[in-house]
């Protein structure tokens, strides 16, 4: 509570000193920290989190509270102001950065959503946007542990946990489908007290789901957006963890643009009496599986360009990408070579 409650403080110094605005009491503040949007029938329905001053008092208690509110309307905007109207306090958006969508609503819906909260002054510019499914909408956004579902959040959002570069800022969506035509969202999984881990990443296109990754995909894909430190193996009974991963890109100069994708790390936790060298070759050849399938999902099947391998052809050569992604031959089977390299700590 002394975390939010400095918020509401600092908010309230804001207020006082900026010339062209007329204080406001803390009283009469809702500090929105998250909006939850899904669809019911052709109605979407808003739900706000806030904290407001306990008793109508912060200033004096030096505590806040957590207020939970919902509304519905024909658009996002008339659901969000419904929504408003459950919160007695005037709501206050500068601090909201948390945006979730039902996943239905995210397939149909998703750019109309997002081209209003990047239009709209209900978020600021870095807003984190994650996908749910509708069966853990309860304990995501349970009211007993909600204040702790934005906590962890703000944690996945800000970096400070593995899963820091999942999340997509609406800065860096292209709505008007210019260079980019699909999202990329991390479906939420909710835990126990509030907890939250991220289970799949959806892949968005035209109205509906192109593609779901899971398990080692899922992993791989994280390892090259940035939002994963570490590999874990298993084969069998033999486990073990592949930290300092790092990730090298290079691109021919000669013939036909190719690029060469490497990843390396290391291995200190090997099973006891396992032979380095053959451990070293069993986790490369995993991990080259793996983005070989990677790879014929994203590029080959549906054309996507989630991990941005198309920007390292620009830097080469920007006329000759152009026209090699305008004719569509751009990715092939010859256009990208990966390999791992792991070294096991002896």
């Amino acid at each position: 509570m002394r975390r939010h409650a400095a918020l509401l403080a600092a908010l309230s110094l804001c207020l006082a000193l900026t010339g062209c605005w007329q204080p406001v009491s803390l009283a009469e503040r809702a500090v929105v920290k998250m909006i939850c949007v899904s669809l019911h029938g052709e109605q979407y329905e808003v739900k706000l989190a806030a904290y407001v001053a306990a008793d109508g008092d912060a200033e004096s208690q030096g505590e806040s509270k957590t207020v939970f509110a919902e509304g519905r309307g024909d658009a996002v905007r008339t659901a969000l102001l419904d929504a408003q109207e459950g919160i007695q306090q005037q709501a206050f958006y500068a601090q909201n950065e948390l945006l979730l969508v039902e996943e239905q609503a995210a397939r149909s819906r998703l750019q109309e959503i997002l081209t209003y909260f990047s239009e709209e002054r209900s978020s600021r510019p870095n807003m984190a946007v994650f996908a749910y499914r509708a069966e853990e909408e309860e304990q995501l956004l349970d009211k007993e542990n909600i204040e702790k579902t934005v906590e962890n959040l703000e944690k996945m959002k800000n970096g400070d946990s593995v899963r820091g570069g999942l999340t997509q800022m609406i800065y860096r969506f292209d709505l008007k489908g210019e260079r980019q035509d699909f999202f990329l969202l991390p479906r939420l999984q909710a835990g126990e007290e509030g907890a939250v881990e991220t289970d799949r990443l959806l892949f968005l296109r035209g109205g509906r789901e192109v593609l779901s990754l899971k398990g080692e995909e899922k992993t791989l894909a994280e390892l090259l957006l940035g939002g994963a430190e570490s590999y874990q193996y298993q084969n069998g009974e033999d486990s073990c963890t592949v930290s300092d991963l790092r990730t090298a890109f290079s691109v021919s100069a000669q013939g036909t643009p190719q690029l060469s994708v490497r990843l390396s790390g290391e291995v200190r936790d090997a099973p006891a009496g396992c032979a380095p060298e053959a451990l070293e070759s069993s986790v490369e050849r995993r991990l080259e599986e793996t983005f070989s399938s990677l790879y014929q999902k994203c590029y080959l099947e549906q054309e996507l360009d989630p991990f941005q391998f198309g920007w390292w052809f620009e830097t080469r050569d920007a006329r000759r990408y152009g026209a090699l992604l305008r004719e569509k031959k751009l990715f092939g089977e010859d256009t990208l070579s990966f390999d791992a390299v792991i070294t096991v700590d002896p």
